[in-house]
């Protein structure tokens, strides 16, 4: 028999004086323009057996009609030479087969079959892996674990990711790694962390973050290298998370350190730090990053006529009320006695004034109740921009700080609860 073979690609050929199909490691039936058997190799003829055929003769459409109903139309929409389908079949017993029909340049058809249980088998089991990954993933209570591909962009997402970062599915897929850490107030390189990562199998990276108005939190964020067979890098694993209940007493005392105990925000100390890592951070990036400053208005009058518990009731009131209306990766601090402070990382000055009249607007709105009494307080808002490079981002943002600090003294000076930008 003449047998050649036509690739769906090209016009590469080959016959018997180059190879014997019959030793062929899959099946090869020479078919005519029909689809009637013409001859079959022994291997061909023992994946048919999965469906119930004996030998190489009858008609393979025919044969197959309970598997592959369409079969006989494709073939015959196939007419140009070397023009390919494909189908994978399912047997009875469960057994998976793959057709591949080639239309040769008689008009006939060549048929090669192919044993599919070894990808099936590989494709179940990279379901249960998945299934085993999602399981542990969405249980964890206190981490949101996630996987990155090769480029460091989110691959898949938890239902623990979606709880801790109040992100859903949808809109994490896809994110970069960058964008993620730019949601956290640590200056964490995210190429720096993938690059260590792929290098050495983990890396990792920690600071403060409070955001979706909850507390300032000490996140850790790890990565782990995913590697194939083959050693090839694959992805990576993320897991991120509030470290506090891992590390016990070390952890109590870095809170106690590093928090106001009034609002839970960051004190002075530790939010100069965390700004100025988010500062350098960001400069390795460029944009626009701005910073507000803001605080009570006539706050020693509150004080000497409601009370200091007044006093109090408004720093907790104007902290709750800032952290729920800002954005995750803002970082937000209190300086000292009334004064907060906010910086605003890929902000630019028109942006920053919107959510400092956004902020003004709700704590206008907040009342506080003391002994009896319902209190109200305004604030006053200074704003001002910068545009760093990862050599001047430290001394950028001190002096952006100050110029949001003189901004402010002239919102006061221009009747109060309002906002001037510098």
């Amino acid at each position: 028999m003449p047998w050649r073979h036509t690739a769906a690609i090209g016009e590469t050929r080959m016959d018997p004086t180059r190879m014997d199909p019959t030793l062929w490691p899959i099946g090869v039936i020479r078919l005519d323009a029909r689809g009637a058997m013409l001859d079959a190799n022994a291997q061909a003829a023992d994946l048919l057996s999965h469906f119930g055929l004996s030998g190489g003769r009858g008609n393979l459409f025919a044969l197959l009609k309970s598997a592959a109903p369409d079969l006989a139309v494709a073939a015959s929409q196939a007419q140009l030479v070397g023009a390919s389908l494909r189908r994978r079949l399912r047997a009875a017993n469960g057994a998976q087969v793959s057709l591949t029909l080639v239309r040769e340049a008689d008009g006939a058809l060549t048929a090669l079959l192919g044993d599919e249980a070894p990808l099936a088998q590989a494709e179940d089991e990279a379901h249960r892996q998945r299934a085993r990954f999602a399981a542990v993933a969405d249980w964890s209570p206190r981490s949101a674990i996630y996987a990155l591909d090769r480029e460091g962009r989110v691959a898949s997402w938890s239902r623990s990711a979606e709880r801790l970062e109040a992100l859903s599915g949808g809109e994490a897929i896809g994110m970069t790694l960058d964008a993620l850490l730019d949601r956290t107030h640590f200056g964490a390189d995210a190429g720096a962390l993938l690059a260590e990562a792929a290098r050495s199998g983990e890396s990792s990276a920690s600071g403060w973050r409070s955001a979706f108005g909850e507390p300032s939190v000490w996140v850790t964020v790890s990565l782990r290298a995913v590697r194939g067979a083959d050693g090839a890098l694959d992805g990576f694993v993320a897991v991120a998370g509030d470290t506090a209940q891992a590390s016990g007493r070390e952890a109590e005392l870095r809170r106690l350190a590093a928090l106001d105990p009034l609002t839970g925000l960051l004190n002075r100390r530790a939010f100069f730090d965390a700004a100025r890592a988010l500062a350098e951070a960001h400069g390795r990036q460029g944009g626009a990053l701005s910073v507000i400053t803001f605080d009570i208005d006539h706050f020693k009058a509150l004080n000497d006529t409601a009370g200091h518990a007044a006093g109090d009731a408004a720093l907790r009131a104007m902290a709750q009320g800032a952290r729920a209306d800002l954005r995750a990766g803002d970082l937000l601090g209190r300086l000292g006695g009334d004064e907060f402070a906010v910086i605003l990382p890929r902000t630019d000055l028109v942006r920053a004034s919107a959510i400092a009249a956004r902020l003004r607007a709700t704590l206008d709105g907040l009342r506080i109740g003391v002994a009896g009494r319902t209190l109200r307080f305004t604030a006053s808002f200074g704003v001002a921009e910068t545009r760093m490079t990862a050599q001047d981002g430290r001394e950028h943002f001190e002096q952006t700080l100050a110029r949001a600090d003189a901004a402010l003294y002239r919102a006061k000076e221009d009747g109060r609860n309002r906002i001037a930008a510098a």
